[in-house]
């Protein structure tokens, strides 16, 4: 028995990668695309550092009191005020700051007189090292809690996964913090209360200081991705091509790893991205905790000193970090499911 021959229209072949072979129209689509976001990346820190700069002037005190003292004369006042540009209107004194960092000036500190950039410079790798260690431990551990929770769904480990997830969430990192020192410090003098260790002391010295802040500002993080891999996973359990691969005999793992764990990537992507901003954020309370030298307590004492060109610049390195750990989420986006577009 003979059958008629079947004609086949030829698949078209994607165009290549290279810029020669990329259609103008895209070209000129993905230039717009990165000046807009380069332009809402600078409007964002403008507005950003001008808000703190304004909310700065609002706090009760006197910068030229704070270094000359409470008996100072007036005309010493006046002086001091003028020296530091204080006697300046608001816009004029935000536009001599903006126009100092273009040129990589950050100012003087008004309390102790160094360098703000010098001061950053050794704080911010501090502060960067907590929040790196924290957010490790949410992705390492919140990813496998997550997977014990759908995997185990209705059993007692996926129920203690649930309870512990909605748990972690509610508890405030400082008071975890207050509660680890009181554990892990005081009644049992395992681990050191405060202070920090920075990575090139050794390994294990940095380890035995990071154990404690990193639990408690990591714990609320581990508790997110937790939950929201467990909530995503069950609802990719059921959607029709994992019927079809099991239905294909795709062993367990196989089924998690190439087929499960991508798709639900992207929800649990935007947590980290806002987990970044928490974490950034939490700094501050929890270095006040742990007495640990970093922007967190650094812009808390600039606070309570009225130094407003150290406050000026852990606002806008703070911002920088959170607006490229948002970028990145965005890249990470297309990597993990091809179809989403970033206008």
């Amino acid at each position: 028995m003979s059958t008629a021959p079947v004609s086949v229209s030829p698949v078209p072949l994607r165009p290549q990668r290279d810029g020669a072979a990329r259609p103008p129209g895209r070209r000129a689509a993905a230039a717009r695309t990165v000046a807009l976001r380069a332009g809402a990346f600078l409007a964002t820190l403008v507005m950003a550092t001008f808000v703190a700069f304004w909310l700065i002037k609002l706090v009760p005190g006197d910068p030229a009191t704070a270094i000359a003292g409470e008996n100072a004369t007036p005309e010493r006042l006046a002086e001091i005020r003028a020296q530091l540009g204080l006697d300046k209107p608001l816009l004029a004194q935000y536009g001599d700051w903006a126009a100092g960092v273009l040129h990589g000036d950050f100012g003087t500190s008004l309390y102790s007189g160094q360098s703000v950039a010098g001061l950053l410079a050794q704080r911010l790798p501090v502060t960067l090292s907590l929040v790196f260690c924290s957010l490790l431990l949410a992705v390492v551990v919140g990813v496998a809690a997550g997977i014990v929770g759908a995997v185990r769904n209705k059993r007692p480990e996926g129920r203690v996964v649930t309870g512990a997830a909605t748990l972690g969430i509610a508890i405030p990192n400082f008071w975890l913090g207050l509660v680890l020192v009181t554990v892990f410090a005081i009644w049992n003098p395992w681990l050191p209360a405060t202070g920090f260790s920075r990575a090139g002391d050794g390994a294990g010295e940095f380890l035995r200081f990071a154990v404690l802040p990193t639990l408690a500002l990591g714990a609320a993080g581990v508790a997110e991705v937790a939950r929201q891999l467990r909530g995503a996973l069950l609802e990719v359990f059921t959607a029709d091509y994992i019927r079809m691969a099991r239905a294909k005999g795709i062993s367990g793992t196989a089924l998690l790893v190439r087929h499960a764990l991508r798709n639900a990537g992207v929800p649990v992507v935007t947590v980290l991205g806002l987990l970044i901003n928490r974490l950034v954020g939490g700094t501050v309370v929890v270095e006040v905790v742990f007495a640990i030298p970093g922007m967190g307590t650094l812009v808390v004492d600039a606070v309570k000193q009225r130094d407003y060109p150290v406050i000026q610049a852990v606002v806008l390195v703070m911002a920088v970090i959170v607006l490229v750990a948002n970028a990145i989420v965005e890249i990470l986006y297309r990597r993990i499911d091809p179809r989403i577009r970033l206008s």
